[in-house]
């Protein structure tokens, strides 16, 4: 995460989730910008941590969340993506507890998992992580260690090189 600059400064005394940060950055790549709240990562005190930015503040006001521009994307137009600039934004530390079952939804006809790293903080362990691909009909699983428990069912998966440690249900198996 070396290139995001967001940055998160406490409301009061309270840290740890459910505390009130004032954030402020540029988010070079925002999904479903038209949302009534976002998910971001931004650096407090304690380092990087995931926050949730709604659309209108605790006042009632509108949030300082501006939309720079669509992005012009080459496959997928219905699900805009964005940039964002958050102007001392207000928002809200989140975290599961470390025995959360974690869900990653993805859509879209194609994936690829190429030499990717699978972390989880606060001692997450990944048996409890499942992503969810109901839409993958083509996944590319190649190199990197993946910890994660994978439904794709409609998918022909490709599996050259790499080692899953999971489970993996998917319409047919290759490499």
């Amino acid at each position: 995460m070396r290139s995001n600059s967001t940055g998160a400064r406490p409301l009061g005394a309270a840290t740890g989730e459910g505390a009130e940060y004032r954030l402020t950055g540029h988010k070079f790549f925002c999904s479903a910008p038209m949302s009534d709240a976002f998910l971001t990562l931004a650096y407090a005190d304690g380092g990087l941590s995931c926050f949730l930015v709604p659309r209108w503040g605790p006042d009632g006001e509108r949030n300082n969340l501006f939309l720079q521009r669509l992005k012009d994307k080459l496959g997928n137009r219905s699900n805009a993506s964005s940039e964002m600039e958050l102007q001392d934004s207000w928002g809200v530390t989140i975290r599961g507890p470390a025995d959360a079952e974690l869900y990653i939804n993805a859509s879209g006809p194609s994936l690829s998992l190429d030499g990717m790293v699978w972390s989880y903080l606060d001692g997450v362990q990944s048996e409890m992580v499942l992503l969810d691909l109901p839409e993958v009909t083509d996944l590319d699983i190649v190199q990197g260690d993946h910890h994660v428990n994978m439904l794709a069912p409609n998918a022909d998966v490709s599996f050259p090189s790499g080692l899953v440690t999971g489970n993996l249900v998917a319409a047919s198996l290759s490499g």
